[in-house]
């Protein structure tokens, strides 16, 4: 609400700014001395005058912080548009100025919970707040200025801006981005040769010199823009100037690590490497005969002196070598790797995922143990598929490669156990102990009483004993019925071999084993 004041005063043109009131919040009762509408009856009598026309016409103008204004000079009188009052005795409108929109609620509601302004930014020390004019319903995470020059439209969409954008994470904070997507982003100071005293551009409070310009050490000015120039800190300050090495009497500290780069590296006219294509005449340490040099470190040389090289090894198992046909297994494989004497080479693993382990870096000798899903054509079937894993620590002479294999294969399931049922088909299996092993003798516990079945795949051939604890053959207690087909599990249609002990007596407990041997 802007002060008032009056315009012309004792002059037939005299007018007076009235505030404009904000009808929503006044709480005071409403007067002719502080109401613009008050003079504005209906003009039925004829009443209206023209100072009150005039009054209105000037409360609303000067109601609007943005207009054309005028600057006096000894030169003339110049316009332009900014932030005026037209008050005669003071023009100034000292403001906070918000430009954006008001508020923000996610929806098109609003209340004056959802104001931008706050009386904590209104009773900070910034001048010009800055918001955006996007819709409520979408992102209102970034306010963006552009900058539009010259005359080619088809550049505008592509002119650079200024943004704030809201920056998520552990600590949310706000970032000032300035964006060129065409062209590049300068920021500096213009400096003038001749007169190059104009300020200078900071960084995080620390002042950088021109491209141009550079402050020497006695405190004049010179062209700085040389190949061999670079930025570096000196006597408290960021210069330009050639970078030269003092005379040392050491580099480097000891305990700390020190990179020395070079194609030869030469010590008092002496390389560091190696480079001879002669074969050595006899092994020495790890150093095999026949070997030569090609620009190896003489460090390397000694070391593969002193101590024997060593290959690389590896190791892998399976979690379950057999799985029944017809089913879908996920073999699990368990692999080791141990670099020794050198980096190990990416591991191969074969039929697996992953298919590959990352070299090996570390320091000395290093066993890693890892894990992958095999992979199997599925539903498996009595063929075998083969896991691998290759490791090598290089090519040529003193390299080595080792590698490891473990299978895993379908196979049909043994079926044992008592039932009442006298023929054996789909559902005395059911019934039945189901055991995923390959073919073995076995020793199965026994405790009951009906009648005993033993079902495995008749390829395996016939048993020649059945031995009891005691030793006692039962062979001929088992009627052997020829091979069955059987159709009931996802092998369908194999041929097993049955053995049936018909009419068991009562066995335990205690239980007693049973060699079934082939």
């Amino acid at each position: 609400m802007v002060g008032t004041f009056s315009f012309n005063p004792g002059t037939i043109t005299e007018a007076v700014n009235y505030p404009v009131q904000d009808y929503l919040s006044l709480t005071s009762s409403i007067t002719p001395d502080t109401d613009l509408l008050f003079p504005l009856l209906d003009n039925e009598e004829k009443l209206i005058n023209p100072i009150a026309l005039r009054n209105a016409f000037l409360s609303l103008w000067t109601s609007v912080p943005f207009k054309e204004t005028k600057v006096s000079t000894f030169n003339g009188t110049y316009s332009y548009i900014g932030v005026d009052t037209l008050d005669p005795i003071d023009n100034d409108l000292k403001r906070t100025i918000f430009i954006g929109k008001r508020s923000f609620s996610g929806t098109y509601s609003y209340d004056n919970s959802h104001d931008i302004m706050t009386s904590t930014l209104l009773d900070s020390d910034v001048d010009i707040f800055l918001y955006n004019t996007k819709s409520d319903i979408v992102s209102n995470t970034i306010t963006r200025m552009s900058i539009l020059s010259g005359k080619k439209t088809s550049l505008y969409s592509i002119a650079p801006f200024i943004q704030s954008e809201r920056v998520s994470g552990v600590t949310e904070s706000v970032s000032i981005d300035f964006v060129a997507k065409s062209g590049n982003v300068t920021i500096g100071n213009i400096v003038d040769v001749d007169n190059p005293v104009t300020g200078s551009f900071n960084l995080n409070g620390i002042p950088l010199p021109n491209i141009d310009i550079n402050v020497s050490g006695d405190g004049t000015y010179s062209n700085a823009a040389l190949d061999s120039n670079i930025w570096f800190w000196r006597d408290g300050k960021v210069v330009w100037d050639e970078l030269t090495l003092p005379a040392l009497d050491s580099i480097g500290v000891t305990g700390s690590e020190l990179q020395i780069f070079g194609t030869p590296v030469n010590v008092n006219g002496y390389s560091l490497e190696l480079d001879d294509d002669r074969y050595m005449p006899m092994t020495i340490g790890g150093l095999p005969m026949g070997n030569s040099f090609n620009n190896i470190s003489i460090s390397e040389v000694l070391r593969g002196m002193l101590y024997t090289y060593l290959g690389p090894l590896c190791t892998i198992s399976v979690d379950q070598q057999y799985y029944e046909v017809g089913t879908y297994p996920t073999p699990t494989l368990t692999y080791t790797i141990t670099k020794r004497t050198k980096n190990t080479l990416p591991t191969g693993l074969t039929n697996m995922i992953p298919g590959v382990y990352q070299q090996i870096t570390t320091p000395g000798q290093t066993t890693i143990t890892g894990s992958a899903s095999g992979i199997v054509i599925s539903p498996i079937d009595t063929s075998s598929t083969l896991f691998t894993i290759t490791v090598g620590d290089g090519f040529g002479q003193l390299t080595s490669t080792a590698s490891s294999s473990v299978s895993v294969q379908g196979i049909y399931p043994y079926f044992y156990g008592f039932s009442n049922i006298d023929i054996i088909d789909n559902n005395t299996l059911n019934s039945l102990t189901k055991m995923v092993e390959y073919k073995s003798d076995k020793i199965i516990d026994i405790s009951g009483s009906g009648n005993y079945y033993f079902v495995y795949d008749s390829s395996y051939g016939p048993l020649t004993e059945i031995l009891d604890d005691y030793g006692l053959d039962h062979l001929v207690d088992f009627n052997v019925i020829s091979t069955r087909t059987l159709s009931k599990y996802p092998w369908a249609t194999k041929e097993f071999l049955v053995y049936q002990w018909n009419n068991v007596s009562q066995i335990g407990p205690p239980s007693i084993n049973y060699q079934f041997k082939y």
